[in-house]
């Protein structure tokens, strides 16, 4: 490097005497590569032939001919020429690597060795990598136990400046743990504090997790009101040969602190109140470390939410060793409030600069309240088509004013999907979908979806924009077409089903979590091809073969402060709908149906969430007409109690007037990018009913027909903001016949 800055200073000279009159470039040459081609080398360069040549654009070309990595020198010179100048980039590549060699090894093979190097054959040497590289296999060897490991590393040079790597690796012997010792433990048994290590006797010794468990002992101890335990540097001893180990570990548990009381010094934007409500301490209760350090996060928090991001907290904490009592005094230095003095969005390529700064909660000018750009975060990530959005707070001129940066790295807005699915219901369903979430850089919403398969046939088409007439409301149109085979009773294939329609949603939003949405529809329904022994009339309680017109009005209040509606964390979804048909909007279906439903997430640790989900419902006839049976509930399969078929298991076999769904997930993440889940886990409890008349309706759960239904079972999600895919295995818990039951489907069940 302190080459490189050499020529950076060799550039600066000529160029205070070449660039007193500037000169146009007449030609640019490469010299000096040998492996790296002359257009990768030109990729990096943006003077061209005809431009002025100037200091900075120079300087800003060697710059990026040396970003590229594979020169030890780069320096440029010019050559007088008629009416200009002849521009000369010299480069001096990095030596090759011939080969790699190890030796010593007798552990791991080659190609696992090389297979840990960063450092590749044919690919340019690089000093730091190797140093990195070596680190690389000390670890690897220590964490299968080989303690006294030690590798060393250098180059030979080779003809036409090429080297070979040569790595001499002394393992020393794979280390044991015969035995390990506590001594100064006093108020938990041995085996308590046992527990909480992963180095365990008769294992190989790996000092990271010994690291790690002389941090989980501490941390334990001072979770119980040990506030002065001290844990001295564990004593290690081998046998002659050095194949096994002893570990001794000297703890000194001092006393055991209670907390007595809070103070708050300093304090004048926030009551003591206020600040006390967000202390998790308890009074009276041993002191603990790790509600020590959230009651810090806490009171930083609930200042920052006030604009005071510069308030500070210094706890003073008084110890009364002999009563084993702690006082903690909160001393506060609130600072003034900061205000937004410009705000920048980075990074956007295809999308429109409004569409981000229309979801911003901050607006220049005000205070920085730091829950408004929590919540601005959150906003960007739901628009659902970026990969990744950082906000970066920047100091100016003043203490009390801040720029904020939002950089948006943009995802693909838009896919062509096809696929297979199979799912208890349709059977095998083939998709074939079309689908963009930011169309024109606006933030417009289309998608095409054609599912295709031997129970299914349907055609769907919307279009939403979220900000209609850039105002916070969203309008969307939607026009579909379904042909389905439907299940009566016990029977999968009782009728035919066809709808064919459109609508058009409006949705105002009354508040950042508060909104409003009013949707017409309209829809042809026919039922056809019914199974004899349900025709109507030669059932009486059949199903009539007969085609009606739906016009629907419904209007409904939802309450939304999910982090993220793709795959939530914590917030709640809340909505109360009414459903109204009728003949005064031009059909000849006439009933009303409200529903209530609500989601709650959650988190308990880490990643881990609790999703709970209730909905329930009602439909009724309006003058005394009959609800048809495409209006009925029937609940079961994948989207309601899963481990029962679709309307054939649960409640009324007509279908039923009034309904109850309750279900609980505990989600869990297995694959993440970039810290977002992108493959999930879950463990479900359902429970559900539907009844034909009020009267019927009973909470028992059993198997009695008019009881309530219930089943567990484990599920995949593969999370995408796109095309999100659920895989659940249902067991039944309340039907004689109980085998586990697979639902391939897609979208989220709430």
């Amino acid at each position: 490097m302190k080459r490189m800055f050499f020529f950076f200073f060799l550039t600066t000279f000529f160029t205070t005497t070449l660039f007193a009159e500037l000169k146009k470039i007449r030609s640019i040459e490469i010299q000096g590569n040998r492996y790296v081609s002359k257009n990768e080398i030109r990729e990096k360069i943006k003077l061209s032939k005809g431009d002025l040549l100037t200091e900075q654009a120079l300087k800003e070309d060697i710059e990026n001919i040396v970003s590229l990595g594979f020169f030890l020198e780069v320096n440029a010179e010019t050559v007088e020429v008629e009416k200009g100048v002849k521009l000369i980039f010299n480069v001096k590549e990095k030596p090759q690597i011939k080969k790699i060699v190890f030796r010593g090894n007798k552990h791991f093979s080659d190609r696992k060795l090389k297979g840990e190097f960063s450092l590749k054959e044919k690919e340019f040497f690089d000093q730091k990598k190797l140093q990195e590289d070596i680190a690389k296999i000390v670890d690897l060897y220590k964490d299968k136990g080989y303690a006294d490991c030690r590798v060393e590393g250098y180059e030979t040079a080779e003809i036409e400046n090429k080297v070979t790597v040569n790595i001499f690796i002394t393992e020393g012997n794979q280390i044991v743990i015969q035995e390990i010792k506590f001594e100064g433990v006093k108020s938990f048994p041995p085996k308590k504090i046992f527990k909480l290590m992963k180095t365990k006797t008769k294992k190989v010794y790996q000092k990271e997790d010994l690291d790690n468990d002389l941090k989980e002992i501490e941390s334990f101890y001072k979770n119980h009101g040990y506030l002065k335990m001290k844990l001295e540097a564990p004593m290690i001893t081998f046998n002659p040969a050095r194949t096994e180990m002893q570990i001794t570990l000297q703890i000194n548990e001092g006393t055991k602190f209670k907390v007595q009381e809070f103070e708050f010094m300093g304090n004048k934007i926030l009551s003591e109140k206020e600040l006390e409500k967000v202390v998790t301490l308890k009074k009276g209760k041993n002191f603990e470390q790790a509600k020590y350090e959230e009651t810090l996060i806490n009171l930083q928090t609930l200042y920052g939410d006030k604009g005071y991001l510069h308030a500070s907290i210094e706890p003073e904490m008084i110890e009364d060793s002999e009563k084993g009592n702690l006082k903690i005094k909160f001393q506060i230095n609130e600072g003034e409030v900061v205000n937004i003095e410009r705000i920048y969005i980075e990074g956007n390529t295809s999308t429109k600069e409004y569409v981000f700064r229309r979801e911003l909660l901050v607006q220049e000018g005000v205070p920085l309240l730091a829950n408004k750009v929590r919540r601005s975060l959150e906003r960007l990530y739901n628009l659902g088509f970026l990969d990744d959005v950082k906000v970066d707070v920047q100091q100016v001129k003043s203490p009390n004013l801040a720029d904020l940066v939002f950089t948006i790295s943009e995802g693909k807005p838009g896919m062509l999907s096809a696929g297979a699915g199979y799912s208890s219901t349709d059977r095998l369903v083939g998709t074939l979908q079309v689908q963009h979430k930011n169309l024109f850089g606006r933030a417009y919403q289309l998608n095409l979806l054609w599912e295709f398969g031997a129970r299914k046939q349907n055609y769907d088409v919307s279009f939403t924009d979220p900000w209609f007439l850039q105002k916070p409301m969203s309008l969307g149109v939607d026009v579909f077409n379904t042909l389905t085979t439907k299940q009566y009773r016990t029977e999968e294939s009782a009728y035919e089903e066809k709808r064919e329609g459109g609508g058009l949603r409006l949705g105002p939003r009354l508040s950042d979590y508060l909104g409003l949405n009013f949707a017409y529809a309209y829809e042809k329904i026919g039922i056809f091809n019914i199974k004899e022994e349900y025709k109507y009339p030669t059932n009486p309680t059949g199903i009539k073969e007969e085609t009606k017109v739906t016009s629907s009005l419904t209007s409904s209040i939802n309450y939304d402060s999910r982090d993220n509606i793709f795959d939530p964390a914590h917030g709640t979804k809340d909505t109360f709908s009414i459903q109204l048909a009728g003949s005064l909007l031009g059909g000849n279906v006439n009933f009303y149906k409200p529903t209530l439903s609500s989601s709650w997430f959650l988190p308990t640790f880490w990643k881990f969430v609790l999703a709970l989900n209730a909905r329930v419902a009602f439909v009724e006839g309006i003058n005394s007409t009959d609800v048809p049976v495409y209006e009925r509930f029937f609940i079961g399969g994948a989207d309601t109690v899963r481990a029962y078929a679709y309307g054939g298991e649960i409640g009324a076999k007509e279908g039923g007037k009034y309904m109850a769904v309750f279900n609980a997930e505990y989600r869990f993440p297995i694959s993440m990018e970039r810290g977002r889940t992108v493959v999930q886990g879950a463990i479900f409890y359902d429970l559900g009913g539907t009844w034909a008349e009020r009267n019927d309706i009973n909470f028992h759960i059993g198997t009695p027909e008019n009881w309530m239904k219930s089943g567990i079972g484990f599920g995949i999600r593969m999370i995408s903001p796109v095309f999100p895919l659920r895989f659940d295995w249902g067991y039944p818990l309340n039907k004689e016949k109980k085998e586990w039951q697979f639902y391939f489907s897609m979208g989220n069940i709430f």
